[in-house]
């Protein structure tokens, strides 16, 4: 059944593009589209360096605060196994 429906696509396609009226259209047409994108892209400001993002300072505070939490817990962790095996 693809087979059948592929080769009926292809023959509509080779009797549409073999007409040279329908060619030449098909090329204007693409010539067209091709020429607006162009025109589309010409007329868009040229891309600066994206934005940088500012980091929230009470989110790096956070942050900071809860990684040294962190960092003094495990200092209290490596302490206490002196004290534990005891």
């Amino acid at each position: 059944m693809k087979s059948t429906l592929l080769e009926a696509v292809e023959t509509a396609l080779l009797r549409f593009f073999t007409k040279s009226d329908n060619m030449r259209l098909a090329t204007d047409n693409l010539i067209l589209e091709v020429a607006k994108i162009e025109r589309a892209a010409s007329e868009e400001p040229e891309a600066a360096e994206p934005m940088r993002k500012t980091p929230r300072q009470e989110a790096s505070s956070s942050l900071g605060s809860v990684l040294d939490e962190i960092l003094e817990e495990n200092q209290l962790e490596a302490r206490s196994p002196e004290s534990e095996s005891e």
